[in-house]
C-alpha cells in the first residue's frame, strides 16, 4: 500500500460563484459567427486518411454499471454554496480501472470519482484542467450556465482527473516545500537567489515518489485517457462524448490516439500545442499571461469606481516591491510577491472576478493580505473534502514532460523572461525547476498528431493565460479532421462564457452540425 500522511489544516472552502453571464469588457457577444479562410497559425501537418471519418450519431447508453447515489449536499459544500443558492441535483459514483503504472503495469488499480447532472440520456464526460476545479465540480458548475437544449439531450458526467479532488487524491508535498514553490519572487533570476526553490522542488520530488512508491509515475494524460476508456465501457456506451477545457484537453487527444473508433462528438476548449517542445509551451504561457494582465489592467482603469487607480499595473508592481520587503501571514497563506502573481495569474483566467481581484489586491495594499491569502486556499492546503490542487498538477505536469533542466539554464531563462514578461516571466521560468529532480518519465509513442478520429469542435480564445490562443489555433491543425471555433475574447475557455461558442458547440454536440470553414466569434 502506498504510504500516507495526514494533515491537519481545517480550512474552510473558498466561497464559488456559479460561473455567471459576462460582462461587455470581456464576455459574450450577441453578434453573428463569421466564416474565415484558414488562419496561418492553424497550419495541417497530418495527413487526412483517404476516407475522412463521419460525426457519429448520438446513440442512447445500454446497461451501465455505475452504482449512482445521490450526492447533492456534499457537492454543494465542495462548492462551498451558501444555503440559500439554488442548485440542481447531483448524483456520484466511482469506476475501477487498472492503474498502468509503468514500473509495474501489471499491478496496481486507479478509481475516478465521477459526477451526474441533467436530465438527458446521452453521457457527456467533461474534464478540466488538473491544476484547476476537479471535473466533478467544473461539471456542476456548467450545468448552471449551458442551455437547457444541451441538458435535456446529454447528462454531464464530471471527472476528476487521477489525484484530484476525489479520484484517488494526492497531498504528498510538504506544506513549507509547497508554499515556497507557490509564493517563490519572481523576480528572483540568479542562481544562489533560486536555491531554495530548486531545494523544495527537490524535497517535494523526495516526498512525493516516496509516498507514492509505484503509483507516482501513473498520474499523467496518456493513463487517464485509459480511465476514460474504463468509463465508457461502464456507462455503456460505444463512442465516448466529452467537453474539455486546457489541459484536460490533452487527455481527450490521448483518448483519440489511443482509441480513435470509440471517439464520439468532442469539443475541446483549448489545448496545449503538443507540437511544441515544454520549453516554447512555457515561454508562449508567459506572454499569453502578460497580455491577459494588460487586458485586466485597462478594463480596470476604465472603470471610474477600479480601486487601483488610473495606472492597475504600477500598482501591482508597488504592491509586489512592499511584499518584498514585507510579506504579509494570512491565516491561509503568507502573501509574498510570489503568491501575488499567482493570484493574479488565476484571477486572469476568468474577467468575471476581475472586479473582486482588484479589491483583493487593493486590500492588500492597504495592508490587509487576507483577500489574497483567500485566493490561495485551495491551491495550498488540504480542505476536508478536497486535497490541495499543486499536488497532483505537480505530479501530473513532471510526469508529461521529460524537461529537466539545469538551475543555472532556468536562472538565465528566468532573468530573459523576466526582463520580456515582467509580471510572469519569471514565474513560468522558475516553474522549470519544479521538475528538475522528477524521475524522467517513460516517453510514449502517440505522437502530437490525431489520425482516423472523427471530426473535433477546437475553441480557442484569443487572449487565453493559460492554453494560449495560437497555441489552440496550432493543435488544430494537428487532427485529420476538426472545426476551429476562434473567439476573439478574454480569459481560460470560451464555453458558457461566449454565446457565439456556446451555440456552435451546442450545434455541434447535439445536432451534429459543424461548420464548413472555421469560424470566428466576436469579443
Amino acid at each position: 500500500m502506498p504510504r500516507t500522511r495526514s494533515h491537519a489544516v481545517g480550512l474552510a472552502l473558498t466561497l464559488a460563484a456559479v460561473v455567471a453571464a459576462t460582462s461587455c469588457s470581456a464576455g459574450a457577444s450577441t453578434a453573428p459567427p463569421m466564416a474565415v479562410a484558414a488562419d496561418p497559425d492553424r497550419s495541417v501537418t497530418v495527413e487526412p486518411g483517404s476516407d475522412p471519418v463521419p460525426l457519429p450519431p448520438l446513440e442512447e447508453p445500454g446497461a451501465h454499471t455505475i452504482r449512482w447515489a445521490d450526492c447533492t449536499q456534499h457537492t454543494r459544500q465542495r462548492l462551498g454554496l451558501t444555503d440559500d443558492a439554488e442548485t440542481r441535483a447531483y448524483e456520484c459514483g466511482s469506476v475501477t480501472g487498472p492503474l498502468d503504472s509503468p514500473e509495474q503495469p501489471n499491478f496496481g488499480t486507479a478509481t475516478t470519482h465521477v459526477l451526474r447532472v441533467g436530465t438527458g440520456s446521452v453521457p457527456l464526460v467533461v474534464l478540466n484542467d488538473v491544476g484547476g476545479e476537479p471535473g466533478s465540480l467544473y461539471a456542476a458548475r456548467l450545468a448552471e450556465a449551458l442551455p437547457a437544449e444541451l441538458l435535456d439531450a446529454f447528462s454531464l458526467i464530471g471527472v476528476d482527473r487521477r489525484g484530484t479532488g476525489m479520484s484517488d487524491p494526492i497531498s504528498c508535498v510538504r506544506g513549507d516545500d509547497r508554499e515556497n514553490m507557490v509564493g517563490f519572487d519572481p523576480a528572483v533570476t540568479d542562481v544562489a537567489g533560486q536555491d531554495s526553490l530548486h531545494s523544495s522542488s527537490s524535497s517535494a520530488a523526495k516526498e512525493c515518489t516516496w509516498l507514492l512508491e509505484y503509483r507516482a509515475r501513473a498520474f499523467d494524460p496518456a493513463r487517464t485517457a485509459g480511465d476514460l476508456e474504463v468509463l465508457r465501457l461502464e456507462l455503456g456506451m460505444s463512442r465516448l462524448n466529452a467537453i474539455a477545457r486546457g489541459d484536460g484537453s490533452e487527455v481527450l487527444v490521448s483518448y483519440a490516439q489511443r482509441f480513435p473508433d470509440h471517439v464520439g462528438r468532442m469539443v475541446l476548449d483549448g489545448v496545449p500545442d503538443l507540437g511544441s517542445d515544454a520549453l516554447a509551451r512555457a515561454e508562449e504561457r508567459a506572454a499569453a499571461a502578460e497580455r491577459a494582465f494588460e487586458a485586466f489592467a485597462s478594463s480596470c482603469a476604465a472603470r471610474e469606481d477600479c480601486p487601483l487607480g488610473s495606472d492597475p499595473a504600477a500598482a501591482v508592481e508597488e504592491l509586489a516591491e512592499v511584499l518584498r520587503r514585507d510579506p504579509v501571514l494570512t491565516s491561509d497563506a503568507m502573501v509574498t510577491p510570489g503568491a501575488l502573481a499567482r493570484v493574479l495569474l488565476d484571477g486572469l483566467a476568468v474577467p468575471e472576478e476581475w472586479p473582486e481581484v482588484a479589491e483583493a489586491v487593493a486590500a492588500a495594499r492597504n495592508g490587509d493580505g487576507v483577500p489574497l491569502g483567500t485566493r490561495l486556499r485551495d491551491t495550498l492546503w488540504e480542505g476536508p473534502l478536497d486535497p490541495p490542487r499543486f499536488d497532483a498538477s505537480l505530479v501530473t505536469r513532471c510526469n508529461a514532460s521529460a524537461l529537466r533542466l539545469p538551475p543555472n539554464q532556468v536562472a538565465e531563462l528566468s532573468e530573459e523572461w523576466h526582463a520580456e514578461h515582467p509580471t510572469f516571466g519569471g514565474l513560468f521560468a522558475q516553474e522549470l525547476l519544479h521538475c528538475t529532480a522528477w524521475p524522467v518519465p517513460y516517453q510514449g509513442t502517440e505522437g502530437d498528431t490525431v489520425r482516423g478520429a472523427p471530426p473535433v469542435m477546437v475553441v480557442s480564445t484569443a487572449t487565453d493565460p493559460v492554453t494560449p490562443g495560437p497555441a489552440t489555433r496550432r493543435m488544430a491543425g494537428r487532427f485529420d479532421s476538426a472545426v476551429l471555433v476562434d473567439w476573439q475574447g478574454t480569459g481560460h475557455g470560451g464555453l458558457a462564457r461566449s454565446s457565439c461558442v456556446t451555440d456552435a458547440a451546442v450545434s455541434f454536440l447535439v445536432d451534429g452540425e459543424a461548420p464548413e470553414n472555421d469560424v470566428v466569434c466576436p469579443p
